[in-house]
C-alpha cells in the first residue's frame, strides 16, 4: 500500500510539471459596431505555452452562436517555423470551425504568432449582443501543443454607434435636469 501511495505521488508531481498551451487572441474582446457587422473581423492567434518548446500545434478555433469562422491565414512568422502547415479545413465540431496548424521538427518554440483569423458576424446582430469564439479541448478533442491541451477564447461585441451614445448622454442628462427643476 505504501509503493502505490508513493508511485502516485510521484505520478501527481510529473503531472503538475506539465505545461499549459493557451491561444491568446489579440484584441480578446472586439467591439464592431452596428452599422459595420458585415464588415469582417480580422483578429491575432498567438500560441503561449509554459514550456518553451513544442513540436506539433494542433488548433480547433470553434464558435457555436452565429458567429461564422471564414478564413484563417498562417504568419510568415509561423510558416518558416513549421516544417508542416494544415490547410485550415472545417471540421464539423462546432457550428462554425477551423481546425489549423502544424509541426517542426526541431521544435517550435513559444509564443508563436499562429495567423490571423478572419470572422463574420450574423445579419440579425443587435446592439449589446455577443458572440464567443474558443479553442477547447474538452469539445473538440484534438486542440494541443505537443501532447498538452491547448486552450484560449474570445469575443465579438456588438456596440451602438458613438453619435447613438451621445444622444442617450444627452437625453439622460435632461431628464436629470428636468426632475432636479421639477
Amino acid at each position: 500500500m505504501k509503493r502505490f501511495a508513493a508511485m502516485l505521488a510521484i505520478v501527481g508531481l510529473v503531472a503538475s510539471a506539465s505545461f499549459a498551451g493557451t491561444v491568446q487572441f489579440d484584441p480578446a474582446l472586439t467591439e464592431v459596431l452596428i452599422t459595420d457587422i458585415a464588415n469582417p473581423v480580422v483578429i491575432q492567434a498567438t500560441l503561449n505555452a509554459d514550456a518553451g518548446n513544442f513540436d506539433a500545434a494542433n488548433v480547433v478555433i470553434g464558435a457555436n452562436d452565429g458567429l461564422t469562422i471564414t478564413d484563417f491565414s498562417y504568419t510568415q512568422e509561423f510558416s518558416d517555423a513549421a516544417d508542416f502547415l494544415q490547410a485550415p479545413q472545417v471540421i464539423g465540431i462546432y457550428t462554425s470551425d477551423l481546425f489549423v496548424g502544424g509541426f517542426g521538427s526541431a521544435g517550435l518554440s513559444t509564443p508563436l504568432v499562429l495567423g490571423t483569423l478572419t470572422v463574420t458576424l450574423p445579419p440579425t446582430a443587435q446592439v449589446g449582443d455577443e458572440f464567443l469564439f474558443s479553442v477547447d479541448p474538452s469539445i473538440d478533442w484534438f486542440s494541443s501543443l505537443g501532447s498538452e491541451p491547448l486552450n484560449g477564447s474570445g469575443m465579438v461585441r456588438v456596440v451602438p454607434k458613438p453619435a447613438t451614445l451621445c444622444l442617450l448622454g444627452l437625453g439622460a442628462v435632461g431628464l436629470i435636469r428636468r426632475r432636479r427643476f421639477a
